[in-house]
């Protein structure tokens, strides 16, 4: 921390700058800075020249997993070419790319030979991050909707297409990652909204957690439906219950985050605390698929717990 001395000249009142963050942020006489005041108190000076961010990444390795890893960071660090080198590119490197760009949004290569790859990212640099959580949630609730519906309908179909939903969840969830970190970065965001963009990939974590906990709850659903066990018309009833008073829950935490109205709902806690332990009880009385489909609940609950915790904080 700098201690400087207020000067008053005329009516204003000035302060001078660290000669050395002037020098890193090149900046000179006559620049442009932003000043925020924030919480009425603070004042956040940053520089309208924002340093350039490393667009290209070269990578350099036999290792799969550590291509697999390497990709990845680039791709979340907000590279827009990522390029790879081999002394031979075999069909399995090309495989395990081919697996990995599946899950990664807007990218695609571009330009591949025996030696080389040329990854490109083509994704809009105006991407709202609050429309990829919107989509997030809807589509993390429609898998455990879903499931419901293929216990009921006795369909294995339906529980099948959870898994590919999956798939769509961890692609938004890498998107909305790199274009968060693309934000914070920038210079220009107030300490209030880097650490509203910090709470939102959190809580895309939670979400892409409820699609996992989804996921698990259909294999259970789709066992039961091959296998034709039955499930008790009371323990039917429950399930639904509880999946729809968790989804309406769900939406309404999203739903509060993404208005950016962040105020605490204390009977969101409250409500999901009492499934919790109607819960407990009932995985008390069971066993096999039935108990693993409560306790992908359960795990469900336990997420939504936590984006409730985020939004208590503000």
């Amino acid at each position: 921390m700098v201690l400087r001395k207020i000067i008053k000249i005329g009516s204003s009142y000035y302060i001078a700058l660290p000669k050395k963050w002037v020098l890193n942020q090149g900046l000179s006489e006559n620049s442009y800075v932003y000043v925020n005041i924030r919480d009425g108190r603070f004042v956040e000076i940053s520089p309208t020249i924002q340093p350039k961010p490393k667009r290209e990444f070269k990578i350099n390795v036999r290792d799969r997993d550590i291509l697999i890893r390497k990709v990845l960071a680039a791709y979340l660090s907000g590279c827009d070419i990522i390029e790879i080198s081999l002394d031979r590119l075999s069909k399995k490197y090309l495989d395990v790319l081919d697996d990995l760009l599946r899950v990664l949004v807007g990218v695609e290569i571009v330009e591949e030979d025996e030696n080389k790859v040329l990854i490109q990212c083509f994704i809009r640099s105006d991407y709202d991050p609050i429309l990829v959580l919107r989509r997030m949630d809807s589509i993390s609730r429609s898998m455990y909707r879903d499931v419901i519906k293929a216990l009921v309908e006795w369909d294995i179909d339906i529980a099948e297409s959870v898994y590919r939903r999956d798939d769509r969840v961890d692609r938004l969830y890498f998107l909305i990652v790199r274009l968060l970190r693309t934000l914070i970065s920038s210079p220009e965001i107030s300490s209030e909204d880097k650490r509203f963009f910090l709470d939102l990939r959190m809580i895309a974590k939670n979400l892409e957690q409820i699609g996992d906990y989804s996921t698990q709850i259909s294999s259970s659903a789709k066992k039961i439906v091959e296998r034709g066990i039955k499930i008790s018309e009371k323990n039917m009833k429950s399930i639904e219950i509880y999946s729809k008073n968790i989804e309406n829950i769900q939406k309404k935490l999203i739903q509060i985050v993404t208005d950016r109205n962040l105020v605490y709902d204390e009977m969101c806690i409250k409500s999901l605390i009492e499934l919790e332990n109607k819960i407990d009880d009932i995985m008390e009385t069971t066993h096999g698929e039935l108990y693993d489909i409560f306790n992908g609940f359960k795990g469900i609950i336990g997420e939504l717990k936590d984006v409730s915790d985020l939004i208590s904080e503000y």
